[in-house]
């Protein structure tokens, strides 16, 4: 609890200016302490320059003596549960799944798009461009000559 000693109180409102709470206030030139307010932070202590300001605190805090007790409780061993190895992995399979999704599939979709219409955009062969190429030379001595070179096969030192 705060209190203010008003035989030393000059009223210079120095406490008044350092309540962060606003609970000091002047009457008749005197500081005033609204105690529903006034949380004892001491600041207004610190800042009184004719120390009229004190903190009562409780000068004894009655202390009771614990007992020991008679027996201890035997310790009960406790069985630990380690997580699983998917338990410790899943936030790190959820994260490569997420940049996964975020950068790779749409460059790998992107380039396929790319290919597809590069692809879709060249010239496809007409019936008038198959005409265009020479014929195939499909005479009986033609084909007699393939059979004779597969006959040999590929050994020509017999010539």
């Amino acid at each position: 609890m705060v209190s203010v000693n008003v035989e030393r109180c000059k009223g210079c409102g120095a406490c008044v200016d350092a309540c962060p709470t606003g609970a000091i206030y002047l009457v008749e030139g005197i500081a005033t302490i609204d105690a529903g307010r006034c949380d004892a932070c001491g600041a207004c202590v610190d800042v009184c320059p004719h120390e009229a300001i004190t903190i009562d605190r409780p000068s004894a805090v009655e202390v009771v003596p614990m007992q020991a007790p008679l027996a201890r409780p035997a310790i009960q061993p406790v069985a630990v549960q380690r997580p699983s190895l998917w338990a410790v992995a899943w936030p790190s399979v959820g994260a490569a799944l997420a940049f996964a999704a975020r950068e790779v599939v749409p460059r790998v979709v992107n380039e396929l798009l790319t290919a597809w219409d590069r692809r879709a955009s060249q010239p496809t062969p007409t019936d008038s461009a198959l005409r265009a190429r020479p014929p195939v030379d499909r005479s009986a001595s033609t084909l007699g000559q393939r059979r004779r070179r597969r006959r040999r096969g590929g050994n020509r030192s017999r010539e």
